[in-house]
């Protein structure tokens, strides 16, 4: 290949230029202009970039140039280069498969044919990409022609007795062939005729190779479109070559083959493909491990109604001796049984009743879908009967109980002793309604009690707002900055003032309502983990505790978690809620009080159950332990640490096990190596708080207090609701509860948002919904026409209702208004 000489010059730059302007009739014209003047063109020079005439006539797909070029050489006798690459790796038959383009593929394999050329289909440009491999991605232009040239390739390749590549991946996406048909083609006869071909040439497709985000053959099957064809190929393959398919390597989303074959079309038969394949090659398959986004597969089955398959998964479990994990939430918070009441499958019910009974395990839900009298409420209702004996077991069965009950015990013995004792009294009183809430939920008893502690800590005077107004202004786009500003810089008395929010751009008058929307707004950036300041307590959770490696981020750490002290104090003062679901022991610690060993249930039930098993166990040598742990750190890095001096070289054996447990629970919960950081916030937190707090609420109080609850009893909130030119039995009531009772509850959070700019209910209901004054109820008032859109005033808990006249107007107006109405204020 010759590069450029003056003399041929200026025809070549021509050419090149009516090549890249796609301009036949100049071309056309050079070309006999050249036969003219007796001069014959060399179309084989490469101009400065490494580009040569027919691999740019190619490139910019003109199937009428290329036959002008082809013409010509034949003419002069040239023979054309069709394997030379450009300086971007680039070459004729490779960039007219990148281009989809079927019959100048078909013309450049006769020619090459027609001059015994014999084209390199191995070669690759720079980006490690190759005919085959460009024949079966998306890498442009229209997939309709992917199959056809996929064909004309491997019968080039069978005629001329070349070995494709078929393994060789690209570095892009790290792609290679089969998973590039499965991925973008989705097209089983270009799977067979690639199978074929590897067959009759011995090539071994590599069916567990995976791409840059780790997805691979099978995977991808059944994560596009559940293929079962395409599925039972891939085992045959696996067969025939005796190759062990991997089923439970996950994806860099956490995503594995029998997760995702659980969906809406031809789930049943790939799970099953997946169980029968598994159980012939001894592998277990993974029921219990759950994706990033918190899915898992027990979760998938009930949330697409899918009886079959949770029986199937029920079935596997038992056969090999897995226990399901019953009481895991999934990605939407919900508890498998709680889903399947949800979604009134008494199916699916029945199996999760009869498989907890075998397993004794003690199932949670949320009782809030549950409707009288069903045939669910009566499964339910029988299944608690039936268990009761089976729950106190288990509870004297759990070690965490164990602390609590020597408590009780000894208070019930001091009260046996002297009846004058009324301060035991009330503490056992106080304990045993603290078990019955953490493990049941939110109790009548408790609410009394929580509501009297409340009133007791909001009666001190360092709980008083001073009647001064204090501005604060804050930017939207920087809201966290503006906030953080606006906060330190401020002295813990001139915070106790009223605040008055001022959003920046926008005509909203505070009476409250901004406020509240305010806590709101900051509440979902202190609480993305991905700012780094705070992190899930395990894998398990979205519940949230300090980073300890935010000192890595930011220089002025200390000063955040102190402004978010600062927050947390102020969402109390100001009797506001502050959606950020930190952990228990978060709550525990920032009252100043002492963690026990029975924390750790609530903190981290898996680690809890593993330890309870292993507390159980015998022979723990088997188990290969040692006295250290491995963690990561922000960065991904693994490191391990020692529980006690040369821990490491320790073996856990029968004999030691309980000191290795200790250790364990220690670890976790005193480990965190976040003091710094808590010390920072506890500073910012009483600054607005007095000390004695934690002589009036516990941690649950707390948690209630500062999150509030955000199932909402549409019961409760229809009963405690004023109305101003509407009476109850309106016809446009009637509808809006209707509405409200058959929204999802993320529907009725986004219309509690609206109408009081905040997420939460106070845990005491909706009687004690307040504003910037006091308590102020959710109210109803008839305004405005029929066409109109609902509007609300937060600072006063109120909703203007046009008077719509039929339910599916209601309907259709108030999901218009919560979902464009969230976010700004015209008037608050």
């Amino acid at each position: 290949m010759k590069f450029f000489k003056k003399r041929d010059k200026s025809d070549i730059e021509e050419l090149f230029s009516a090549i890249k302007q796609k301009n036949v009739k100049k071309v056309e014209y050079i070309l006999k202009n050249s036969n003219r003047k007796n001069e014959i063109l060399n179309l084989n020079i490469k101009n400065e970039n490494g580009y040569y005439l027919i691999e740019r006539a190619v490139k910019y797909d003109s199937i009428e140039i290329v036959n002008l070029l082809i013409g010509y050489a034949n003419q002069h006798h040239i023979l054309l280069d069709l394997n030379e690459r450009n300086n971007c790796g680039n070459y004729p038959l490779l960039k007219a498969v990148k281009n989809r383009n079927y019959l100048m593929v078909d013309l450049l394999i006769d020619y090459s044919n027609e001059h015994q050329i014999t084209l390199k289909m191995n070669n690759k440009d720079n980006d490690n990409f190759y005919p085959l491999l460009s024949a079966s991605s998306n890498y442009c232009g229209n997939l309709y022609y992917n199959s056809p040239i996929f064909e004309l390739l491997i019968s080039y390749a069978t005629q001329h007795h070349i070995i494709l590549e078929l393994n060789e991946q690209d570095e892009w996406r790290e792609n290679f062939p089969l998973l590039s048909i499965i991925s973008f083609v989705d097209n089983i006869d270009m799977i067979e005729l690639l199978i074929e071909y590897a067959n009759e040439h011995h090539v071994i497709l590599d069916l567990n190779k995976q791409d840059k985000k780790r997805k691979y053959p099978l995977l991808k099957a059944i994560q596009k479109n559940n293929n079962v064809d395409v599925v039972k190929l891939l085992i045959q393959y696996a067969n025939q070559h005796h190759i062990i398919l991997e089923l439970n390597k996950n994806d860099k989303y956490g995503d594995y083959p029998l997760l995702v074959a659980i969906k809406n079309d031809n789930s049943t038969e790939i799970v099953k493909l997946l169980i029968e394949y598994a159980n012939q090659h001894n592998i277990t398959l993974e029921l219990n491990r759950k994706n990033h986004s918190g899915k898992y597969p027990l979760a998938r089955a009930i949330k697409y109604n899918n009886t079959e398959i949770v029986k199937l998964l029920m079935e596997y479990s038992n056969q090999n001796h897995i226990s399901l994990e019953l009481n895991n939430k999934d990605n939407d918070r919900y508890y498998p049984l709680t889903r399947a009441i949800k979604n009134k499958n008494e199916d699916i019910v029945k199996l999760l009743i009869e498989y907890a009974k075998q397993h004794q395990i003690f199932l949670k839900y949320n009782k809030f879908y549950i409707k009288r009298n069903s045939e669910i409420s009566i499964l339910i209702q029988n299944y608690e009967n039936g268990y009761e004996e089976m729950i106190m077991n288990e509870i004297e069965r759990t070690a965490s109980r164990e602390n609590l009950e020597r408590e009780i015990t000894e208070i019930e013995n001091s009260k046996n002793e002297s009846l004058e004792n009324s301060k035991n009294e009330i503490e056992l009183d106080r304990l045993l309604c603290k078990e019955r809430v953490l493990r049941n939920g939110i109790t009548p008893e408790y609410l009394i009690s929580f509501e009297e502690r409340v009133n007791q800590l909001r009666s001190l005077y360092e709980m008083s707002i001073i009647d001064i107004r204090l501005d604060l202004d804050i930017n939207r786009n920087n809201l966290f900055e503006d906030a953080y500003y606006g906060i330190m810089y401020k002295s813990p008395e001139r915070l106790k003032r009223q605040i008055i929010i001022n959003y920046i751009g926008e005509e909203g008058l505070d009476y409250g309502g901004l406020l509240k929307d305010f806590f709101y707004q900051i509440s979902k950036v202190i609480g993305n983990p991905n700012y780094s300041l705070f992190k899930y307590s395990n894998n398990d959770s979205y519940e949230l505790e300090i980073n300890p490696y935010s000192s890595e981020v930011y220089l002025n750490y200390l000063d955040y978690y102190k402004f978010i002290g600062r927050i947390i104090g102020l969402a109390i003062f100001n009797k506001l809620h502050l959606p950020i679901p930190f952990t228990l022991l978060f709550y525990k610690r920032l009252l100043n009080k002492s963690v026990e060993s029975s924390d750790l249930e609530y903190y981290d039930p898996q680690m809890f159950k593993n330890l309870q098993f292993l507390k159980n166990v015998h022979e723990v040598e088997n188990l290969n332990l040692t006295f250290s742990k491995d963690v990561k750190d922000c960065f991904g890095n693994r490191k391990t640490i020692e529980l006690k001096p040369d821990g490491a070289k320790i073996n856990v054996t029968d004999s030691n096990k309980d000191e290795y447990i200790n250790l364990m629970i220690q670890n976790k919960l005193n480990g965190s190596n976040d003091k710094n950081q808590f010390d920072a916030l506890k500073q910012g937190f009483y600054d607005i708080i007095p000390q004695n707090i934690n002589s009036i609420l516990d941690e649950i109080d707390l948690k209630y207090l500062v999150f509030g609850t955000n199932i909402i009893d549409v019961d409760d909130w229809e009963n405690n609701t004023d109305y101003d030119g509407y009476e109850k039995n309106d016809e446009t009531i009637i509808n809006f509860w209707k509405c409200v009772r058959e929204f999802s509850n993320e529907d009725r959070i986004k219309l509690l948002v609206f109408a009081t700019g905040n997420s939460q209910v106070p845990v005491t209901g909706f009687k004690d919904l307040q504003n910037s004054d006091g308590i102020q109820h959710f109210k109803l008032k008839k305004t405005g026409e029929e066409e109109d859109l609902p509007t609300s005033h937060t600072c006063f808990n109120r909703i203007d209702l046009p008077p719509y006249t039929s339910y599916t107007k209601m309907r259709q107006k108030l999901l218009l208004s919560i979902s464009e109405g969230v976010g700004s204020f015209i008037m608050a």
